[in-house]
């Protein structure tokens, strides 16, 4: 029951990473600016790889029993939501908040997922992708400044 459970909240962060890859690639079509098509183009390919991760992993993982010893009963899957809704109505200063929030809440879900695998391996792998969404949102803060306020 535990091994399902997580997998389950494996299988919820392969979600994520794929509604995430098909949002930048569609917000990258959208802008005017090269440089901003650019980052979000990178970013939908950086969100494949991370899909790409999960998916090995749960092919790995299928069958055999995880080594996770500290599986809560309730997961909070709601901590890891994004909270902002886009709508086509929705200005580039939306789209990089939205943005910077998934980023945000992927790097906690990692992290989280990290924190529950006993697996130096398979914890090197959450880790990893815990420490790429925080790169990721900081690149988009970085872009956020330039292109939103760059006064500052």
């Amino acid at each position: 029951m535990q091994n399902e459970y997580f997998k389950d909240f494996v299988a919820f962060a392969l979600g994520n990473e794929e509604e995430a890859s098909e949002f930048y690639d569609s917000h990258a079509k959208k802008t005017h600016s090269a440089a901003q098509r650019i980052l979000l183009t990178d970013m939908a390919e950086m969100e494949r790889r991370h899909a790409a991760k999960l998916i090995a992993f749960m092919d790995d993982a299928a069958g055999t029993s995880l080594s996770t010893t500290s599986m809560p009963h309730d997961m909070h899957i709601a901590d890891y939501a994004v909270t902002i809704t886009l709508t086509d109505k929705s200005t580039l200063e939306d789209v990089f908040l939205y943005s910077i929030q998934a980023e945000e809440k992927a790097y906690q879900l990692y992290s989280r997922l990290a924190n529950l695998e006993s697996d130096p391996e398979v914890k090197a792998l959450f880790l990893s992708l815990a420490a790429e969404e925080q790169h990721h949102k900081k690149g988009l803060e970085t872009e956020y400044e330039e292109a939103i306020s760059p006064e500052n």
